[in-house]
């Protein structure tokens, strides 16, 4: 199902198997542990393998705009979009005594980089989740 592919939830899901236990079996595979290096070695194949099948299906669309917005993603430094955006972050404890607190972003190298390292600190289902969407 990961091949298809699929995020790691809905395989679980349709598997029947917690995620919890999943990101166990992986984290256990990912010292040596047999059988679980098995596994996630298993898991890491079905993944890339379904990359390139989503890659190969983005290629082959009729539609420019499919093809620019993959450019974007795998090449942002050349092929993303630069205009500044604006990040309205509203605080719970302050929301009466201030206004908002604004930032406005452009995106750049060291922003992305920024993402992946925040994004490697969570625990491995959120960043999957996030990579997914």
């Amino acid at each position: 199902m990961i091949a298809m592919p699929s995020t790691i939830r809905s395989a679980c899901e349709a598997c029947n198997v917690p995620t919890s236990t999943f990101n166990d079996w992986i984290r256990r595979g990912e010292t040596g542990e047999r059988p679980f290096s098995a596994f996630s070695a298993a898991v890491t194949r079905a993944r890339g393998r379904g990359k390139i099948k989503l890659q190969r299906d983005i290629l082959s669309s009729d539609d420019p705009r499919v093809k620019l917005e993959y450019l974007a993603r795998v090449y942002p430094a050349e092929f993303a979009r630069t205009e500044p955006r604006v990040i309205v972050i509203e605080r719970e404890q302050e929301k009466a005594a201030s206004p908002p607190f604004v930032v406005h972003v452009t995106r750049t190298d060291e922003s992305e980089r920024a993402i992946a390292g925040v994004l490697k600190k969570r625990p491995p289902e959120i960043h999957d989740n996030y990579k997914s969407q």
